[in-house]
């Protein structure tokens, strides 16, 4: 995992009082809950360098504000996926209608509450305890 805000006194220092979601159990803060936002391309549009690099900045301050799990296009189709924090649906939304890609017409987007399922709220089994 990179978190590049380790690697200095004033990055650690900005997070110290923060909670962090615990990527492996799914545990999100409890002022957030996890969305993915879906981004296809528009067809017919082509990606400027400068483009991907703005979307890139944008993942990284997510990734700053600790608001971003995971993200990364998909192999077989054409876009991508989030997997965001965020208090709420509207929340949510504002972060994916900020991402330039967005903004600058060049993909479209929608947005889902996700639940993690794991082993260690087993799967999401009727009646399951956390582990």
């Amino acid at each position: 995992m990179d978190r590049p805000w380790v690697l200095t006194e004033e990055g650690r220092r900005s997070r110290l009082g923060t909670e962090l979601a615990c990527l492996i159990c799914g545990d999100p803060p409890r002022d957030a809950r996890l969305y993915v936002i879906l981004l296809e391309r528009i067809p017919g549009t082509e990606t400027p360098r400068a483009a991907i690099e703005r979307h890139v900045e944008h993942l990284r301050n997510l990734d700053a504000q600790g608001r971003l799990v995971l993200c990364g296009p998909f192999a077989d189709h054409p876009g991508g996926m989030l997997v965001v924090r965020a208090e709420d649906e509207r929340a949510a939304a504002a972060l994916a209608a900020s991402d330039p890609f967005v903004r600058e017409h060049l993909r479209t987007h929608s947005v889902r509450t996700w639940t993690l399922a794991n082993a260690l709220n087993d799967y999401l089994k009727p009646g399951a305890r956390m582990k």
